[in-house]
């Protein structure tokens, strides 16, 4: 998007959107995306909640049958 975020699928793996992009966002544990918010939080987030995870700031836009389906994903300085 043009202020630098994506918006990507909840399933997208960590490591193509480290690749994609050029951040370094954790891997450890958690390999898709929703389950490294997952496990941040320990428990399935609501849509419409931003949370910030080292330096990442994620927003929540959809939550389908209790997985994250649609995330945006923004690199803070």
């Amino acid at each position: 998007l043009e202020d630098g975020s994506i918006l990507t699928d909840g399933n997208s793996k960590i490591r193509d959107l480290n690749n994609y992009k050029n951040w370094s966002l954790t891997e450890d544990g958690a390999k898709p995306i929703n389950g490294l918010i997952t496990e941040y939080l320990d428990q399935i987030p609501q849509a419409n909640l931003c949370i910030e995870i080292n330096k990442y700031r994620f927003e929540i836009l959809e939550v389908d049958d209790n997985v994250i389906s649609k995330i945006k994903i923004k690199k803070g300085s």
